[in-house]
């Protein structure tokens, strides 16, 4: 397995035949990409709602439990920072709100009202799917 890169990005990674890619790679490959969207949405990383909506991504990819957002995804994002299901819910709309604010939210988000949190979410989901 070869990686092609510049200084900044992996732009390929190219297999041998009948070689697979570990899953842990693959993760961390799309991970990289739900932080780049997160960029790209004007969200500021050292927010703490950043990681929230990460995890909140992610998990609604794997799961599809998307119809239980506040029910499901919040406490479990609550168990693994220690912290409450209204907390990650206030810092996951501060993130969103910076994000509509900057105006970089638009390219991705047509609607003249700021998008709610489980909106956003299935938003970004959708562009990874």
């Amino acid at each position: 397995m070869k990686c092609l890169s510049d200084n900044e990005r992996i732009y390929a990674i190219v297999c041998e035949e009948n070689e697979k890619i570990p899953d842990t790679l693959v993760e961390a490959l799309f991970e990289i990409r739900v932080y780049e969207l997160l960029d790209q949405c004007g969200i500021p990383n050292y927010y703490v709602g950043y990681k929230y909506l990460k995890d909140a991504i992610i998990s609604v990819l794997d799961k599809s439990e998307h119809k239980w957002m506040t029910k499901t995804i919040y406490p479990q994002i609550a168990n693994k920072y220690g912290t409450s299901s209204s907390c990650v819910d206030s810092n996951m709309r501060h993130a969103i709100a910076t994000a509509w604010n900057s105006g970089k939210l638009n390219e991705y988000f047509t609607s003249s009202y700021k998008p709610t949190n489980s909106q956003f979410i299935f938003l970004i989901s959708n562009i990874l799917k």
